[in-house]
């Protein structure tokens, strides 16, 4: 290629543009051969909702004389698409996401041990790390992973993950997705808002998910869900830090189940300690130094405490002298630069559960368990 050719002005050996073009261009072409299917797909999609909504309306006069019992033929947007087509396109637009390699071990936590003498004061403890996993073995990983359960238990196919930010809430979304090897899909506003965030945007994409199933969109989520039937495994999972913000009668009405996600106890927050400093990274940590860190950290979550571990066993992998040894003081400096979840933020979250039927049902159950206590004493007595 460079045989006979006159070099003498390119003392630098500057790289050849027009080569480098030439070079490239098959790979630059292919990729805007796909975005400009892709683009010329949804086009066509849309041109199709259009002259069926054209159509629709001027057949509205006629189907008012006609009986309203007859039901409408429901069409299916994305009828011409191969399957591998709709999945390589979720996948491209960031709907379809590869859920983390974490397992339902990873999770760690410790049960609420005070929780009888919490109640023995009248007080409604918080649930643990613990209870919460269970609660989501239980009414997600279960009925997806179980045929038998699924069709045996009530038809639930929607739950909402509510606590601070850091709490575990998206980590045991992926965990579940892994223990029953499920397909996620993110459907949240922030994730729609540059691909499919149109009325009609809309409807294509969840048509498409349908298709691949075994601020507007809320209206859309309910009709979308009630159109799959008894024994497809599908279930919606939301996830929200500050749930009060929202309408609670509307919320309702997308999500069948609430589960409450609380700050970690002290049990919880020195099992995080000493799982992840020592049987997972190998450090080396005295008891009392594990002591002083699960209470220093007592409001904060455990991907802030995680976020922290990993921040100084990081710099102690940096430094040349290179030791195991930790201690509570290389924690604390990092450890104080994030914020806390106060405990009016959690008084917060409690109030609007007890606001919840779910909610409304276990002050119930506890108002009727204090009065059989008291007649129980007296008659002792």
């Amino acid at each position: 290629l460079f045989y006979g050719r006159d070099e003498s002005f390119n003392e630098e050996q500057k790289y050849d543009i027009l080569l480098a073009m030439e070079n490239f261009r098959p790979e630059v072409e292919n990729e805007l051969r796909k975005e400009a299917d892709n683009t010329l797909r949804k086009e066509l999609i849309y041109l199709k909702l259009s002259i069926d909504n054209a159509v629709d309306k001027q057949k509205k006069s006629k189907k008012k004389r006609k009986k309203r019992n007859k039901r409408k033929n429901v069409k299916d947007i994305v009828a011409n698409r191969t399957n591998d087509s709709i999945f390589e396109e979720l996948v491209e637009t960031g709907i379809v996401i590869p859920p983390k390699p974490v397992r339902l071990s990873n999770y760690i936590g410790d049960y609420q041990y005070l929780a009888e003498t919490i109640r023995y004061a009248e007080k409604e403890p918080m649930p643990s790390l613990l209870d919460c996993r269970q609660l989501v073995v239980l009414q997600i990983i279960l009925p997806l992973g179980s045929k038998n359960v699924h069709l045996n238990l009530s038809s639930k196919r929607s739950v909402l993950l509510v606590g601070p930010k850091g709490s575990g809430k998206e980590f045991l979304i992926h965990i579940a997705c892994n223990e029953v090897g499920g397909l996620l899909v993110d459907l949240s506003p922030a994730n729609l808002k540059n691909s499919y965030s149109t009325t009609d945007g809309l409807k294509v994409l969840l048509a498409m998910v349908k298709r691949l199933s075994p601020v507007r969109l809320k209206r859309k989520i309910r009709a979308f869900m009630k159109k799959f039937k008894s024994g497809e495994r599908v279930m919606l999972v939301g996830t929200s830090s500050q749930p009060y913000r929202a309408r609670l009668k509307q919320l309702l009405q997308v999500y069948e189940r609430i589960i409450l996600f609380p700050r970690p106890n002290y049990g919880s927050r020195r099992k995080i300690w000493f799982e992840t400093l020592i049987e997972k990274y190998s450090m080396k940590i005295i008891d009392v130094e594990l002591s002083i860190l699960a209470s220093v950290s007592n409001g904060y979550t455990a991907g802030q405490i995680l976020e922290t571990i990993k921040n100084v066993v990081n710099n102690k992998k940096l430094n040349k002298y290179n030791n195991n040894v930790c201690k509570a003081e290389d924690f604390i400096p990092i450890l104080s630069t994030k914020t806390p979840v106060f405990i009016d933020e959690e008084n917060k979250l409690k109030m609007w559960y007890k606001s919840t039927p779910l909610g409304r049902l276990r002050q119930n159950n506890i108002a009727q368990v204090s009065v059989l206590d008291k007649q129980n004493t007296s008659k002792n007595k």
